[in-house]
């Protein structure tokens, strides 16, 4: 079930049960909060999938870590970009 999220304060939340694979986070605040591995693995899973199904995803940019999780190679160093100018 979708959950709208937008703005919300959840600041020191117990989110440990909770499933929010749906959930609208669009600024939501999170600072203090209790989750399981569980859920963050299910969430990274579901993130990749998401990115994955856009056109062209692998042409993004990502961090590092999230570069990662979609099997990307890491960034070439801006020094290693400039010297092929």
């Amino acid at each position: 079930r979708f959950v709208k999220l937008i703005g919300a304060n959840l600041i020191g939340a117990n989110l440990s049960s909770a499933n929010l694979s749906d959930a609208d986070l669009i600024s939501a605040q999170f600072w203090d909060f209790n989750l399981t591995s569980d859920d963050l693995n299910r969430a990274k899973k579901d993130a990749v999938a998401n990115i994955q199904s856009a056109i062209d995803w692998e042409k993004a940019r990502y961090d590092p870590e999230i570069r990662e999780l979609l099997g990307l190679p890491p960034e070439p160093s801006k020094a290693e970009t400039d010297g092929e100018n």
